[in-house]
């Protein structure tokens, strides 16, 4: 299915740092101008003063000797990155295609009237046609929540305004320089939640700058970290950098132009939404055992690709592809950020089509955005429901961790922002809980229902016969994320159970507070008329004289 992927003659890098360390002088030798500040700084810290250096200042020096060190480094990585860069480098003959990317977000009922609002002002759906009957979105989705309505339509396509190609069923937009159109589409999962699905479609000329930058060799560079610290990166990680920053960039941009006008609940969170993006690979296939070592994992470790090494996630309804969750440890750039590749070789996967790919717009990329469609909308709505479950554990975490500080000293103007936040959270979670059972248990919604499987990597799974080890079973991930979903929205109810009853006994608190304050603002209002009705009856006139002058003359008669 796919020929293997060299990348040249595998270069040890031990044997390059040796050679330029005979090159580049230690930085106790250097004439480099970081070698002079180097020995300057090396006085502060000699065993004859140090003890009259104040501990300040030592601190600094030792800072700044670490600093000149990274300079020092990165002179050494200068001298190995031209024999260093056949390592990681990927074939003249091997390209990457990143042709689509599938944002979702999902709208739930404390996020509805605002995403409502958003496609109505910006007319998204305005050309929007169904079987002939113009309805807007307000009245499709009030029509699925009561049960009553589609559970999946096309909200409308929205292309860039300098395209020329017709595009049916779509309006003119500014979009991100990025991507040629979004198609949106909308999934009501039961009668709370709704998925919105944005499927970027990547532009040629940004598909041909990732692979371009793909095959560019980089320098070792110095990088100022967030936290003020300078690092020496030699080329290898320049290279993974630059990469993964690229198609990160990409998302990032589809996530923010989701978030600004398809507004759900991660971007009210301010969270990243769950991307999936397609890559297809000209040459190396993930699903066919290599004989011998490609030395390719580097190359595909700087497009966020790496699981595929020891597992694989596969779908029957998708065959010839597999989809990788972005690690987030070996690929640091995503930090965090739920991002999944669909990816496989070009010629495996196009076989899988048996000739028809002229029937979808003439490229495989096409043909899998739509014979896939609802594999596809399946995984996204099984992922991104997941990916919920943990923004709500993690919000009701810092409520907890911040209610004592929000609720302030029980004043009722404190308790009523903590019960608006549990109110949203309790609200999503309720309509997450029934919408997954319904997912999961009902017969009718077979356009939700997908087969993901993990098992071993080809060549682990040939290594294991050769060595007659038992066979690795495989494991049903819809089942594994299923148990896990309905393990967490169960402690998560608890959770909010038990806030609930807290936050009660806390408005008891707040009520009897609030009532003893009512208490002695009455009495001093009451103590303060007295004052006012007496001072008034003083004042009064009594035949020609005041009351205040009769009690003064007959207080003064008494002595």
């Amino acid at each position: 299915m796919g020929d293997d992927s060299n990348t040249g003659p595998a270069i040890g890098r031990r044997p390059l740092r040796e050679q330029a360390r005979k090159e580049v002088a230690e930085i106790e030798r250097s004439t480099r101008w970081y070698g002079w500040i180097y020995k300057i700084l090396k006085l502060f810290l000699h065993k004859r003063i140090r003890h009259i250096v104040p501990t300040k200042i030592r601190e600094l020096v030792v800072y700044y000797i670490n600093v000149l060190y990274q300079y020092h480094e990165h002179d050494v990585q200068v001298h190995i990155a031209p024999e260093d860069q056949n390592r990681y480098l990927p074939n003249e003959d091997e390209h990457i295609e990143l042709s689509h990317a599938w944002v979702v977000e999902i709208v739930s009922p404390s996020t509805l009237e605002e995403f409502i609002e958003k496609v109505e002002r910006q007319k998204l759906d305005s050309n929007s046609l169904l079987l002939g009957v113009r309805e807007n979105t307000r009245e499709r989705m009030v029509d699925a929540r009561s049960g009553q309505g589609y559970t999946q339509w096309s909200i409308g396509t929205v292309v860039a305004e300098n395209v020329t190609t017709y595009y049916p069923d779509s309006v003119r937009r500014r979009i991100p320089i990025e991507f040629v159109s979004i198609h949106l589409t909308a999934v009501h999962l039961g009668t709370g939640l709704t998925a919105i699905i944005g499927d970027f479609q990547v532009s040629a000329e940004h598909k041909k700058k990732i692979d371009v930058l793909w095959h560019q060799a980089h320098k070792p560079e110095i990088i100022h970290n967030n936290n003020g610290f300078i690092r020496a990166e030699d080329g290898e990680w320049t290279f993974y950098r630059k990469n993964q920053e690229k198609r990160k960039a990409l998302h990032d941009e589809a996530r923010r132009w989701f978030s600004e006008y398809c507004p759900g609940f991660f971007s009210s969170k301010s969270r990243p939404q769950l991307v999936l993006d397609l890559m297809l690979t000209d040459k190396f296939d993930p699903l066919t055992p290599r004989v011998t070592k490609t030395g390719i994992e580097s190359s595909l470790r700087a497009v966020g690709l790496t699981e595929y090494t020891s597992r694989i996630t596969t779908s029957k309804s998708l065959p010839g592809l597999t989809f990788e969750e972005t690690s987030h440890i070996l690929c640091r750039v995503f930090d965090r950020t739920p991002t999944w590749s669909l990816w496989g070789q070009h010629n495996h996967a196009k076989d899988e089509f048996h000739g028809e790919v002229h029937l979808y717009g003439g490229t495989l990329a096409n043909a899998i955005s739509h014979r896939a469609g609802k594999t596809i909308f399946a995984f996204l709505v099984q992922k991104a429901t997941l990916e919920m479950v943990a923004v709500l554990e993690s919000e009701y975490a810092e409520l907890r961790d911040t209610a004592r500080r929000r609720h302030g000293k029980f004043r009722s103007k404190d308790l009523r922002s903590v019960r608006t936040s549990l109110l949203s959270l309790n609200l999503d979670l309720t309509s997450l809980r029934q919408d997954i059972d319904e997912i999961y248990h009902s017969t009718e919604r077979y356009d939700l229902k997908i087969d993901l499987t993990l098992d071993l990597s080809p060549n682990l799974k040939a290594g294991d016969e050769r060595l007659d080890r038992t066979p690795f079973e495989p494991i049903d991930i819809t089942h594994f994320d299923r148990k896990l979903q309905k393990d967490a929205i169960a402690r998560l109810i608890q959770i909010d159970k038990d806030f609930r009853e807290t936050l009660m006994t806390a408005s008891s608190l707040g009520a009897s507070i609030d009532t003893f304050k009512v208490s002695r603002l009455a009495l001093a209002v009451s103590a303060l008329s007295l004052v006012v009705a007496t001072l008034t009856i003083l004042a009064a006139e009594y035949k020609t004289e005041t009351v205040f002058s009769h009690v003064r003359d007959w207080l003064f008669g008494l002595f």
